[in-house]
């Protein structure tokens, strides 16, 4: 199999979209490279003279590059092909016919597709939480309140009340408390904004480590795609059966030392959600977004500002619908 360079090179330097290699450094400094997508890449793949083989690959190919992205990121937009012989009503088609979730969509300007993405991605898993000259924009994610409806409380409550007693907490308790992030796929490191840890856990600068006797890594079961469609981008939201493999699985939680990885925490267990229905929480979604649901505190002009995350928000709300 070989891919061959399109014929276009187009360059994307937008910003908010992260390609790992400018890691550290800034748009002055040598080796920072922009972004760049091309069209007309062509994939040829050589059976060897084996018809039956190469009319199988061809029926096959358009359901994997419907239902799949590759590289880096996938999940999130990055990496979204398609056959060039073919439209959008026919990538519907094949999207429809074989997801194993139901589908939804909304249409955005391609400048801000990748970000747009990033911020829809945030307000599902993990919530927005950022200040900008004084002012803030907050909100849990959208799994939260819909694991709340049914009396779960999430991972975080747990961390809190057995490690950072200090920690400021929602009123908001239940027997049952789930890592119910796991459904959309963590890092097995992340960082935790609490300022009194050395009080808490005895040492300062902790970084919160996720343990699975079964798992390295919890990929996203959530796939974004993207399809041009005249002068816009249409985003399409899905499922995919990942999250099956993690349901009423042992997590363990704790905090250890960035720089002195001896320096930790006591471990904390938590279990991943016993059931998930994708299509129950896609409709919930669907229908708070629909309805404008999402309570916000906002602000300002820049495009990574509180303000400008609203902007993308209502832009999507506006026009978010079932495929």
């Amino acid at each position: 199999m070989r891919i061959h360079g399109g014929d276009k090179n187009i360059d994307n330097n937008f910003r908010n979209e992260p390609y790992f290699g400018n890691q550290h450094k800034t748009e002055d400094d040598s080796g920072y490279k922009k972004k760049k997508s091309q069209e007309n890449i062509i994939l040829s793949i050589n059976t060897y003279f084996d018809n039956i083989l190469a009319s199988r690959i061809e029926e096959t190919m358009p359901i994997v590059l419907a239902l799949n992205n590759f590289g880096t990121r996938k999940t999130k937009g990055y990496g979204s092909f398609f056959p060039s012989d073919m439209g959008i009503s026919e990538f519907e088609t094949y999207l429809k016919k074989n997801s194993k979730s139901d589908i939804y969509y909304w249409e955005t300007d391609e400048r801000f597709t990748l970000n747009n993405i990033k911020i829809f991605n945030d307000l599902l898993k993990s919530g927005i939480n950022l200040k900008h000259k004084g002012d803030s924009i907050y909100t849990k994610p959208l799994i939260y309140y819909y694991f709340k409806d049914q009396g779960i409380v999430w991972e975080k409550k747990k961390i809190k009340n057995d490690l950072l007693s200090r920690a400021h907490s929602d009123t908001l308790d239940s027997d049952d408390k789930r890592f119910i992030r796991a459904i959309l796929g963590l890092s097995s490191i992340s960082s935790w904004f609490y300022k009194p840890y050395e009080d808490d856990l005895g040492f300062g600068d902790p970084e919160l480590v996720v343990n699975s006797m079964e798992f390295d890594r919890i990929p996203s079961s959530l796939t974004f795609k993207i399809f041009k469609n005249g002068n816009r981008n249409r985003v399409y939201l899905f499922f995919a059966e990942v999250y099956l493999s993690i349901l009423d699985k042992e997590f363990e939680f704790h905090f250890q030392s960035k720089n002195d990885k001896d320096k930790h925490s006591k471990p904390v267990s938590v279990f991943s959600p016993q059931t998930f229905d994708c299509n129950t929480f896609l409709d919930y979604v669907y229908k708070n977004m629909a309805t404008h649901k999402i309570d916000f505190v906002t602000v300002s002009r820049e495009f990574t500002s509180p303000k400008a995350i609203m902007r993308s928000i209502e832009n999507i709300m506006r026009g978010y619908k079932k495929l």
